[in-house]
């Protein structure tokens, strides 16, 4: 399914005080987005012994470059989508192409395959 590049700054704002990392799981990339949570709310654990803020500046300084990487994920995703097909339209292809090795080697005449393929695909 398409992805919107709206929706996707619209969860990049929207959940910036969750730890960001919505949009990235939007768009498919659940290890980044999931990343960029706990990198947020690790550092905010830590913030009391001082190190959360290192945590904390990493978070910060990622959620602020995915301003600019946001929209060219979401292209990618919709791009690699969209080059995709579904196992059910493979199978359809494979039996196609059967039948069409049949009329080759003459086992069926064309009409018969024209009606075979026009079968599986309807």
């Amino acid at each position: 399914m398409k992805k919107s590049i709206f929706f996707a700054y619209l969860w990049w704002i929207l959940f910036v005080f969750i730890g960001g990392g919505v949009h990235r799981i939007y768009c498919g990339r659940f290890f980044s987005g999931f990343l960029q949570i706990v990198l947020y709310w690790l550092g905010i654990a830590l913030k009391i012994v001082l190190i959360g803020y290192v945590f904390l500046g990493i978070w910060a300084i990622w959620w602020l470059i995915d301003a600019f990487l946001t929209a060219k994920i979401v292209e990618d995703f919709n791009a690699a989508q969209q080059g995709k097909i579904s196992l059910e339209e493979e199978e359809k292809i494979k039996i196609i192409e059967k039948f069409y090795e049949l009329y080759k080697e003459g086992k069926i005449t064309q009409d018969e395959y024209e009606q075979k393929k026009n079968e599986i695909l309807n």
